[in-house]
């Protein structure tokens, strides 16, 4: 943590493999080759020494080569999980977490619903989870909401203790008594973008910018006050999307992606139980198109507003708006990571 760790790994290079087209890449399957071909290497390599965690997967086939010291020093620097919670109150984007990446852990995920309330109208609550294995023993629960801010149950600051109490309800109800979250994660751009544009009023003016970032404040601090056990609130950031919400959709401007990005970089803070950000928008460098002889570098980390669109024709997502299974793969390591910090470093604090 105090080497800045949680900002600095979201930026570096990519490794991409095969050579060949978009559509080689994206065709990659699950086998080791492809897990060990498209890698997202980290600038901070050295003085952060992030762990990869599919080298502590039970199977085989996912953790490919792995040696004593490899497999010593990814459980050794994810031990922050250890016993832990993540709440991630995202999207689609965050659920494909739970949906495909348990998997690689060889364990299924596990769903709970709730009735629905005033809050969270028909049907209701759901949610997703799994339990990582040991050694990185993490729970994940995945919760989706169709916005970030956008909504009422989030735009009001009056109504969040009452959110956050029905969410405990379910946590308790899925998971038993004591189960309160240890790091909670907030995403969903893409979705404010959609209903903003449903309603024709994408965000133009100081006062809507000013609205927004008031809207994360208070969820922030309603969640730390409601679970004050948090060691680490985090913001998911986006990357620019061209899916194609409905007939008549029209692009959001990167710009307007970066100008939202930024506003939660500038709510970030240090120390436990502070606001980090997991900053996906940094590797997303979906510009970067073909790959060359014996793979490509593509950097990323150099400001998201200069980066093109995701749509699926650069295979880094798989419909323009869900990041590739190589790309969310290394976009999950890097988080595990920055959370597996905060859990060590402010584990009773």
């Amino acid at each position: 943590m105090s080497a800045g760790c949680s900002a600095q790994l979201w930026t570096g290079q990519w490794k991409l493999d095969p050579q060949g087209s978009v559509a080689d890449r994206s065709a990659l399957g699950n086998h080791v080759l492809s897990l060990e071909r498209q890698r997202f290497m980290s600038a901070a390599e050295v003085q952060c020494e992030p762990a990869w965690p599919f080298l502590l997967s039970p199977k085989a086939t996912v953790r490919g080569r792995v040696t004593d010291a490899s497999e010593l020093h990814a459980s050794q620097r994810l031990r922050g999980l250890r016993g832990k919670l993540w709440l991630m109150i995202g999207t689609s984007v965050d659920h494909i977490v739970i949906r495909d990446l348990c998997g690689y852990f060889n364990v299924e995920h596990h769903v709970a619903d709730a009735a629905a309330t005033s809050l969270h109208p028909s049907p209701g609550l759901h949610f997703d989870y799994c339990r990582l294995p040991s050694p990185i023993d993490l729970t994940i629960v995945y919760v989706g909401y169709k916005g970030l801010t956008a909504l009422e149950v989030q735009a009001n600051a009056s109504l969040q203790h009452r959110r956050f109490g029905e969410l405990q309800h379910l946590l308790t109800a899925a998971l038993g008594a004591n189960h309160t979250p240890d790091f909670l994660s907030l995403g969903g751009i893409e979705w404010d973008f959609k209903q903003w544009g449903s309603q024709h009023r994408q965000p133009s003016s100081d006062g809507d910018w000013g609205a927004i970032r008031q809207s994360l404040l208070a969820q922030l601090r309603a969640a730390r006050r409601f679970w004050p056990r948090l060691t680490a609130r985090v913001l998911r950031t986006q990357y620019r999307t061209s899916y194609r919400w409905y007939k008549g959709w029209v692009d959001v401007d990167g710009a307007e992606y970066a100008k939202y990005n930024e506003l939660m970089r500038g709510l970030a803070t240090e120390g436990c139980g502070g606001v980090q950000l997991l900053d996906i928008a940094r590797t997303m460098n979906c510009s970067h198109v073909g790959v060359g002889q014996g793979g490509a570098f593509a950097s990323a980390g150099g400001g998201d507003a200069s980066y093109g669109a995701c749509g699926k024709e650069t295979g880094w997502t798989t419909d323009g708006l869900h990041p590739a299974n190589w790309a969310i793969r290394e976009y999950f390591g890097l988080a595990l990571n920055v959370l597996a910090d905060f859990g060590e470093a402010c584990d009773g604090v």
